[in-house]
């Protein structure tokens, strides 16, 4: 009886990925997500919702993972950033609510890191001059 002899290392790595592993994408093409993406706001807009980053996820049944994957294939990757600037905008364009700035300024925050800036204005022209004279008075 012969033994059958060990596969060597090429040959189970080479069988290994000739094979899809995992499951399959969600989204075959960007024209699926785009149908999907173009429903979520649909929807947003019949029940008075502004859209998020979050509920975009959860329409389309992804988790975070999921989206990061996604974010790897080009096409897929334009449809998801699309989306992502109306969303932006549609929180943009809340701002001119005044009855919900401070919940839009939070969210353009959190999912879009929005800062805050603070301006600062600094005139050395004077200061310098009368710390020179004043260091000056002390020497002597």
């Amino acid at each position: 009886m012969a033994e059958n002899p060990k596969p060597t290392t090429q040959a189970l790595t080479t069988h290994l990925w000739s094979k899809p592993v995992g499951r399959p994408p969600k989204f075959q093409d960007a024209k699926e997500l785009e149908e999907e993406t173009l429903k979520y706001f649909s929807f947003c807009k019949e029940n008075g919702r502004l859209p998020t980053k979050h509920g975009y996820r959860i329409w389309l049944g992804a988790d975070k993972m999921m989206m990061a994957r996604m974010l790897i294939r080009p096409r897929i990757k334009e449809a998801v950033n699309l989306a992502y600037d109306l969303i932006e905008e549609a929180w943009v364009q809340e701002l001119k609510r005044p009855s919900q700035v401070a919940g839009a300024i939070f969210y353009l925050k959190n999912a879009f890191h929005y800062e805050d800036m603070a301006k600062t204005q600094i005139n050395t022209a004077f200061s310098i001059g009368a710390l020179l004279r004043e260091a000056h008075r002390r020497k002597e």
